[in-house]
Parts: C-alpha cells; structure tokens; sequence
C-alpha cells in the first residue's frame, strides 16, 4: 500500500505523459527563445506580406509566445521569472540591431515586445484562474 502523500514510482524510469508533454513544451520554449534572438541578429529579410508596422505585430506575437509557454511547462514564480525575462532580453536585442546591417533600433518594437509580455502574462494568469491549474 503506498502512503497518501507519496506517488507510486513510475516503471522503467519512463516519463508520465504530462510531464513529457512538460518538457517537449520546455525544449519548445527555449527553441522558441533562440529563433527569437536568431532572427532579431540577422540582417534584415525581405517578408512577401509586409505592410505598415507589420513588425511591431511580429514583434508583440513573438513576445507574446515567449511569455506564455513558460506558463505550461514551469511552476507559476518560475514562470513568471522566465516570462518577465523576455522584457530584457527584447531591450538588449533592440540595443544590439544597431551593429547588424539592415537593422535599426526602435523604441515602437521595445514597446511591442513589453506588451507582448504583459498580455502573455495576463492572459496565463487568467487561463490558469479559469482551470485552477497548478504544475
């Protein structure tokens, strides 16, 4: 008999499906966090569907992705760190786009990607009251 407090151990060492599903989003969001500063490195690329601001929108988007999977994969303050490190990490990027040819700095793409992040947050905040969900 197995005590209340203590879970059965799994067989062979194998991941239950939650937390495997917890580390592919894991592996995802660090994937996600490189292409990010991969992209915001390299010298601008020419999009086919380009219009007025169109990179603020991929900007708030890409934040906003950035601070959402923390919130599936980590424990909420870990999360939450993780998701208000993107705040910086958009700065410093920003910063860094004036030594990359093709690149400029823009306080209009800072502040997409800080609102990216406060959505991002919120709208985690919200889902996880709704489905009273803790990892």
């Amino acid at each position: 008999m197995i005590p209340e407090n203590k879970t059965p151990p799994r067989p062979c060492g194998r991941k239950s499906g939650l937390s495997h599903t917890i580390s592919i989003v894991r592996i995802l969001w660090i994937f996600s966090v490189i292409l990010v500063v991969f992209l915001s490195l390299s010298p601008k690329m020419h999009v086919t569907l380009e219009f007025r601001e169109s990179d603020k929108i991929a900007h708030f988007i890409a934040y906003l992705w950035l601070a959402v999977l923390p919130f599936i994969a980590f424990s909420p303050p870990a999360a939450l760190r993780r998701a208000l490190l993107m705040v910086p990490l958009g700065i410093v990027l920003e910063f860094a786009q004036t030594v990359v040819p093709g690149r400029f700095f823009s306080f209009g793409d800072m502040l997409a990607n800080f609102l990216g992040v406060v959505l991002g947050i919120w709208i985690s905040g919200v889902v996880r009251k709704k489905l009273k969900v803790q990892i």
